[in-house]
C-alpha cells in the first residue's frame, strides 16, 4: 500500500503540497521532516523569542495542516 503526505498552508488551502506515493515509513518521515521545516520557519522567522507553550501550539497548529492518505492501486498507476 501506498501513501501520499499533503501539507497545506491554511484550512482553505486549493493548492497544498502533496508528495509522491511513498511507503508508509517514509510517509512518516516526510510528515515530521515537512512539520519541523514549517515550524522552524516560524520560528525563525518571528521578531520576537516564542516560548515554550507558544512553541507547542504552532507545533499543534501545523500538525493540523499535514496529512497522510492512502493512495488507491488505480491512483499509484498515474
Amino acid at each position: 500500500m501506498k501513501y501520499i503526505v499533503r501539507q497545506s498552508i491554511c484550512a482553505l488551502d486549493t493548492d497544498p503540497k502533496i508528495s509522491t506515493p511513498l511507503e508508509w515509513w517514509e510517509a512518516e518521515e516526510l510528515a515530521s521532516e515537512w512539520l519541523m521545516e514549517t515550524v522552524d520557519h516560524i520560528v525563525q522567522h518571528s521578531p520576537h523569542s516564542i516560548s515554550e507553550e507558544e512553541y507547542e501550539n504552532i507545533v499543534a497548529d501545523e500538525m493540523q495542516l499535514i496529512q497522510i492518505q492512502e493512495v488507491s492501486p488505480t491512483d499509484e498507476a498515474v
